[in-house]
């Protein structure tokens, strides 16, 4: 491995704490759903708990998830990138689930 002179990482790091500096935060929650084509029997459960308490206008029920991702990006195209990617490779079975996300900026509150 070469060595860096200290002057480049001196240089370097001023170039990165710029970036960090210009870096916004947001939030994005991904919505995950089971694919149509798959059985949902949690869902039906559901459905038929609610039938059974009167609700018998319940047609159908889906479970899913709603996971909740806190982020730091330079900018909201960066972050759809990062969201979409992290769902792609580690949220969701691309096999039997889709997603879809939504994202907003932080407030700081």
């Amino acid at each position: 491995m070469r060595e860096v002179p200290c002057t480049q990482r001196r240089k370097a790091d001023a170039h990165m704490s710029f970036l960090e500096v210009h870096r916004v935060k947001y939030v994005a929650h991904v919505n995950i759903q089971l694919r149509q084509s798959v059985l949902d029997p949690q869902g039906e459960t559901v459905r038929s708990a609610l039938a059974s308490m009167g609700y018998g206008g319940v047609q159908k029920v889906r479970i899913g998830k709603r996971i909740r991702v806190e982020l730091e990006a330079a900018s909201m195209a960066e972050c759809r990138e990062i969201v979409d990617e992290i769902s792609r490779r580690v949220l969701v079975n691309p096999n039997m689930e889709t997603y879809e996300y939504e994202i907003r900026e932080e407030s700081g509150e």
